[in-house]
């Protein structure tokens, strides 16, 4: 149980990361650029990378270190050409077909005192290390093979992901676009303050001299931050669908940020309400 809560955070960082470079890569195909979106976009790439190149380091070390523990595959045969007492041209034959067996598993004969050739029969002893020696071998290089499957998954993960995410926010935005008129509700092209869109500025000079503008905007400013946001999102597809001018539309896709609605209320409370913007005045009999 111990051993799989390392792999389930990996899946877990992994599917984040994934979840984390589409929605940063839909978003920029939607609105446009944005640069916390884009830094957070890169810094998630750069983590995928970074975690499988370090994988990819462990696969090279692992793979140094089950080649130094491989053997060769070639077994100096002993020299029997040498003067060498019947004992000793055995012990010498016996020792070489062992090693074979354990590299090989293959079983040879070798020639005995006598000058007899027998076939090489291991003990258990043997048939024991032959089997865990094997099984050390599997081990190294299924380890091998699934490091390498992970430095590959982490490191080519984001570019399938974010080819995906690219062109299905693609086919969502022309979708959009032909059958509701949607434009970006941030604008592509920001500017540095909302002072400077010229719609929004000349959006809250008439306010003062326009009750209805004025009675407008106050009853969207007065409305909670969600409510406010649902209104101009509202009234900015019912504008849009009018072909209403690109600097009133501006003008409100200003009033989304919640900070600058604060100050554009206490602007148009400011006002100097001329005669035709007074409220109505109700007689007894009416109310």
């Amino acid at each position: 149980m111990d051993a799989a809560i390392p792999y389930v955070i990996e899946l877990s960082l992994l599917i984040a990361l994934q979840i984390a470079i589409y929605a940063g890569v839909r978003s920029l195909v939607l609105y446009g650029k944005h640069s916390q979106k884009l830094v957070a976009l890169v810094g998630c790439v750069g983590l995928c990378m970074l975690i499988g190149l370090t994988g990819f380091k462990s696969y090279q070390r692992l793979s140094i270190s089950s080649a130094d523990a491989t053997p060769s595959g070639y077994i100096s045969q002993p020299n029997f050409s040498a003067n060498l007492t019947p004992a000793m041209r055995e012990n010498a034959g016996r020792n070489y077909v062992r090693q074979v067996y354990l590299d090989s598993g293959r079983i040879l004969d070798y020639e005995i005192a006598s000058g007899e050739k027998v076939p090489f029969a291991p003990s258990e002893n043997l048939i024991e290390m032959r089997a865990d020696k094997i099984a050390n071998k599997n081990k190294r290089r299924a380890m091998d093979s699934e490091m390498l499957g992970k430095a590959m998954v982490w490191g080519l993960m984001p570019f399938p992901v974010m080819l995906f995410a690219f062109l299905f926010a693609r086919r969502e935005y022309k979708n959009l676009v032909a059958h509701h008129g949607f434009q970006p509700i941030i604008p592509r092209f920001q500017p540095k303050t909302f002072a400077e869109v010229e719609g929004f500025v000349n959006m809250l000079l008439g306010a003062c001299e326009d009750a209805k503008l004025h009675t407008t905007l106050e009853m969207i400013l007065s409305q909670t931050d969600d409510g406010r946001k649902a209104m101009i999102r509202g009234l900015l597809t019912e504008l849009r669908a009018n072909q209403a001018p690109r600097e009133l539309i501006e003008a409100f896709i200003c009033l989304l940020d919640n900070e600058v609605a604060e100050k554009a209320y206490v602007v148009i409370h400011k006002c100097e309400r001329p005669p035709n913007m007074q409220p109505p005045s109700v007689s007894p009999g009416n109310a």
